[in-house]
Order: C-alpha cells, then sequence, then structure tokens
C-alpha cells in the first residue's frame, strides 16, 4: 500500500490544502493562543505570590508549634498561645485552599473561553458549520468532564506523592507515583482531544459517547494521527534549536511563526482525521 493512500496521510493532505485555502483567519488563532498564555502566566504569578503570603506564616507556625508542644506545656498562657496559633493556622490554610480553588476555576474560564474560540474556528478552517455560542457551551461542558478528571489526578498524585516522601518504608517509590500521574494525564488528554473534534458535528452527549468508543475500537488510527503530529512538533523544535545557536531573539520570533500556526493546523488535522474515523 503506498504511503500517500493510508488514513492519517490523505487527511494530513486535506488538512495541509484546507490550511492553506483559510490561511486569513490562521493569525487569529495565533492572536487568541498569545492571549491565553499571558492571560495564565498573570494569573499564576497574581496567585502564587498570594499564596506565598499564606504559606510562609504556615511554616513559621509550624515550626513554632512543634516546638512548643514538643515541650511540656506547663502554664494556661502556653496553652492559650498554642490554640491561637493553631487557629491563626487554619486562617491561613482556608485562604490558600481558597486561592487554590480560584486557580482552577480561573484557568477554568480562560480555557474555555480562548481555546474553545480556536477550535471554533479550527472548524471554519476546515469548512465546517458552526455556532460559536453553541459550539463554547459543548466545548465548556465536556472539559468539566476533564478538569474533574485532572483534579482527581491533581488529588492522587498530592497524597500519595508527600505519603511516599515522608513514609520510612514506602510501598511505592515517587517515580512511580510521578510516572502513574503523567500517564493518567495523557489519558485524559488523549480522550478531551478527541471530544474536541467531534462536538461540533454530532452534539454534547453524543459526542462524549463516541469520544470512549472511538478512543478504544480505533485507538491504532488514532494513535497514528497523534504520532503525526508529535513528529511534526519534534522537527520544528529541532529547527528552533538550531536557530537559536544563531540567536535567542531570532529563535523566539521563529518560534511564533512556526509552533503557533503549527497548534492551529493540528487542530485541524484533528477535526478532519475525527471525522473521517467515525465514519
Amino acid at each position: 500500500m503506498k504511503l500517500k493512500n493510508l488514513l492519517p496521510v490523505k487527511n494530513l493532505e486535506k488538512s495541509f490544502k484546507l490550511f492553506k485555502l483559510n490561511w486569513n483567519l490562521v493569525p487569529l488563532c495565533i492572536l487568541i493562543d498569545i492571549l491565553f498564555i499571558f492571560s495564565i502566566g498573570y494569573i499564576v504569578a497574581e496567585i502564587y505570590a498570594k499564596m506565598i503570603e499564606h504559606l510562609v506564616p504556615m511554616v513559621e507556625i509550624m515550626q513554632q508549634s512543634e516546638a512548643q508542644i514538643g515541650n511540656l506545656i506547663t502554664s494556661q498562657v502556653d496553652l492559650i498561645n498554642v490554640l491561637g496559633q493553631k487557629a491563626l493556622f487554619m486562617d491561613h490554610y482556608i485562604s490558600v485552599i481558597f486561592l487554590a480553588g480560584l486557580f482552577i476555576v480561573l484557568v477554568y474560564a480562560l480555557y474555555n473561553i480562548f481555546q474553545g474560540i480556536n477550535w471554533f474556528i479550527a472548524n471554519k478552517i476546515a469548512n465546517k458549520k458552526a455556532v460559536l455560542c453553541r459550539f463554547l457551551a459543548r466545548f465548556s461542558f465536556v472539559n468539566f468532564v476533564w478538569f474533574i478528571l485532572l483534579v482527581l489526578v491533581g488529588i492522587f498524585f498530592v497524597k500519595f506523592f508527600m505519603s511516599t516522601s515522608t513514609s520510612m518504608s514506602p510501598v511505592v517509590s515517587s517515580q512511580f507515583i510521578v510516572y502513574t500521574s503523567i500517564f493518567m494525564i495523557a489519558i485524559v488528554v488523549y480522550f478531551a482531544l478527541i471530544s474536541y473534534s467531534l462536538i461540533n458535528k454530532l452534539g454534547l452527549f453524543k459526542a462524549l459517547k463516541n469520544t470512549f468508543l472511538i478512543g478504544y475500537k480505533k485507538f491504532r488510527n488514532i494513535f497514528s494521527i497523534y504520532l503525526i503530529i508529535i513528529i511534526l512538533f519534534v522537527i520544528t523544535d529541532l529547527i528552533l534549536r538550531l536557530i537559536y545557536k544563531i540567536h535567542p531573539t531570532v529563535m523566539f520570533i521563529a518560534g511564533l511563526f512556526t509552533v503557533l500556526p503549527l497548534i492551529t493546523f493540528a487542530r485541524v488535522y484533528l477535526i478532519e482525521s475525527m471525522e473521517k474515523i467515525k465514519k
């Protein structure tokens, strides 16, 4: 069988033609991706700074409490100090939990808005009919499922990583926990990208159902599509590394005109490929 007759390669060729045909929409996608990156960066910086304001006192309180509890409490004043420090620690702890929750909500909202618009534009580049408000609603709902799963993975990682790090004789290594978490994240991303490619044509619940059916039954086909996308990014990365040797600024500019358009192209390629696989 000729290489060009293989489904992933045929879809790659068609996606490239669609990408060239609707090139006028690509700069808009690039701009939205840049705004998304800067927005996330700003939120991370702001919330991290506020978290530090609470985390540093928490560590200090823990150290002071350990020293006081380590000694015998000989007076009522010592007991009041310990209880007072515990109340202050809980105030800081609640603030940290609130900031963590706020971070998750803001990232979820920004991701739905910016990336939802870009996946909508990718459908337009692929010459698919789409309604923006309806598409964003579907995109936000499917992402609610994926974000919940990612939060659960995060809880799993923190809980087991901390327990293995502090245990004198851990059942599994910290490295195993890290690799397991990465594997679970990869599974979520695998199904999430399939759902993004299907929600416009199939609708919400049908898209979710087909996401798992296609993801399981057509794993080899989808893996080959993902592999092609990874190869394209690896080649781009190698080129940028060579450009970096010339000048870092040149590499940065080249990255804007290669990586970001490639991300847009990958969306178009996934949409086109999933439609063919589904048939």
